[in-house]
């Protein structure tokens, strides 16, 4: 086995085959990690976000207002569900 904390080797047959096993680690912070630029977002404006750029996209008239909707209350409706 490995000492990495994020790989492990499971035996399938005669081959072993590498997977990533998540393990919780109490430095993990909650929200949206950025890589590229170093920053973590709460999830509140990731959120904010969303629907500003669905309700601009319907307020320009990329998508149609009736499917911007239909789109935010499946997204509302999956996060409730989820959570």
């Amino acid at each position: 086995m490995t000492d990495d904390k994020t790989t492990s080797r499971r035996k399938t047959g005669s081959s072993s085959v590498p997977r990533l096993v998540p393990k919780p680690d109490s430095s993990m912070k909650e929200g949206y990690d950025l890589p590229v630029i170093g920053v973590t977002l709460p999830p509140r404006l990731v959120e904010v976000g969303f629907y500003g750029a669905l309700l601009g996209s319907a307020a320009l008239g990329v998508i149609d207002a009736p499917l911007a909707m239909l789109i935010g209350a499946g997204v509302v409706i999956a996060r409730h569900r989820r959570s």
